[in-house]
């Protein structure tokens, strides 16, 4: 039970919204969300300017009010999710480093990963990169 406490994208739900949707799509949800006392325990905004990773896309971690299970949930448009997909392969090879088995090393698939994310057109949202979250209910 605590291991899956401490598992945050174990589950994992994705949304998808059209461009000019994405930042009002993404505060309705959040709102439905809280409305139905989800606890917003992590917020990462890749759409920030600050972030440093390639990624693109905002990754929300929820609590589940009746279950206590932390899943993650995603929120991107179409171009973000189609390389998120395409590349979520070499992701998860990163991730496990030393740990991965099979014919791609990890530290090839990260730089796959991060080709495939520098080299694609993912326009961002207007005024993603500006929204915030508060955690909690």
């Amino acid at each position: 039970a605590e291991l899956l406490a401490r598992a945050r994208d174990n589950i994992r739900y994705t949304a998808v919204f059209e461009t000019k949707d994405y930042v009002a799509g993404v505060q309705a949800a959040v709102r439905e969300m809280k409305q139905k006392r989800f606890e917003l325990v992590e917020a990462k905004n890749d759409w920030s300017p600050q972030s440093k990773r390639l990624y693109k896309g905002i990754n929300l971690t929820w609590r589940d009010p009746q279950t206590g299970a932390l899943f993650e949930l995603q929120f991107h448009t179409p171009e973000s999710f189609w390389v998120n997909k395409a590349e979520h392969p070499f992701f998860e090879i990163t991730r496990l480093g030393d740990k991965a088995s099979g014919e791609i090393p990890a530290a090839l698939a990260g730089q796959i990963s991060k080709d495939m994310w520098s080299d694609a057109n993912v326009p961002p949202p207007v005024d993603a990169g500006d929204l915030t979250f508060e955690l909690g209910f």
